[in-house]
């Protein structure tokens, strides 16, 4: 079956159009003031950032490997949904979307409201505008985002929605400012990322606990809520500010 959902997968984003076409992905970038740069260790890119190296990402990510059917069993994945809290009027930022995963789990609990489904590679924003289109959801809007902004409305979301996507961001500070000012005053910022103690294949993309409290602390957002719902990951509630 696995191999069976490789080709269809493949064959879906074959049918989407080559994926040249990612310039917008690779927009011009600020200095790296705000970084450390070293000897890189194993899956690392030698660049840091509070402490933290920035782990190496070889391309983006397998769709046939985002879609699993046995990522639900592994991360309890409707257990996401489920814990976010929505109305249903909320405007939701699915920021590094993929294939749209947790996009199609959010929308309809959102009718009256808007999901932004964000990603930098022009082929996923192909996919899930395929699967907009024959699921009929009308509140999913796609955005190409780039690696230092993700393009959003400013001061528009209710809630940001990151699912194993800051450990991946070349520029995290950068890309923290620019979803902030996309935020509505007390909006909220949902993180998730594998725990230490559960990496994945790369250890470098598991973020501990404490690193990932600082480091959204540090981009002006307070720690609200530490949901232990998950196996194997975090799920960190943040909010921005009511006066911002």
């Amino acid at each position: 079956m696995r191999g069976f959902a490789v080709l269809a997968l493949g064959l879906l984003i074959a049918g989407c159009g080559s994926s040249s076409d990612k310039s917008d992905a690779q927009a011009p970038v600020p200095d790296d003031s705000a970084y450390t740069f070293g000897t890189p260790s194993p899956g690392g890119t030698g660049k840091f950032y509070m402490g933290r190296q920035i782990p190496e990402i070889n391309g983006p990510p397998d769709a046939a490997w985002l879609d699993r059917t046995s990522r639900e069993a592994e991360e309890h994945t409707e257990k996401v949904a489920a814990n976010l809290d929505l109305k249903p009027d909320d405007v939701i930022a699915d920021i590094g979307a993929g294939t749209g995963f947790f996009t199609f789990r959010i929308n309809p609990l959102v009718p009256d409201g808007t999901v932004y489904a964000e990603d930098i590679d022009p082929d996923m924003i192909k996919v899930i505008d395929r699967r907009k289109a024959n699921r009929g959801a009308d509140n999913v809007t796609t955005i190409l985002g780039t690696i230092t902004d993700p393009k959003l409305p400013r001061s528009s979301v209710d809630l940001v929605l990151l699912v194993e996507t800051y450990h991946a961001f070349t520029y995290p500070k950068e890309m923290m400012e620019a979803i902030k000012t996309s935020m509505k005053p007390g909006a909220r910022l949902v993180v998730i990322e594998h725990r230490k103690s559960s990496p994945p294949s790369n250890p470098l993309e598991a973020i501990p606990k404490a690193q990932l409290v600082a480091e959204m602390e540090a981009a002006g957002f307070t720690l609200i809520a530490d949901k232990d719902v998950l196996p194997v990951q975090n799920f960190l509630v943040f909010q921005k500010p009511g006066n911002d």
